[in-house]
């Protein structure tokens, strides 16, 4: 039996408005499952993904939301 749960990390809280999410219109409850077509499975394979990019960079975002695959571009900011 297939799980209907999908694979990655939930978007716990609202990103800010203008974070590189927030500006992606990623939303609290949002599970990312794909950088770049590479699976991202937890918090942690993320942040060490995007170590090898740089401000200025876009992302592609893939994310499950309510049910649905939606894809998305984030372009990486500087931290705060």
């Amino acid at each position: 039996m297939a799980s209907s749960t999908p694979r990655g990390f939930l978007v716990v809280d609202t990103p800010k408005p203008a974070s590189a999410a927030g500006q992606a219109r990623i939303r609290a409850n949002d599970v990312i499952t794909k950088i770049d077509d590479t699976e991202s499975a937890s918090i942690k394979n993320f942040s060490l993904f995007i170590q090898d990019y740089e401000v200025g960079d876009v992302l592609n975002i893939t994310l499950a939301r309510l049910g649905h695959e939606v894809k998305v571009q984030a372009t990486l900011l500087p931290a705060p």
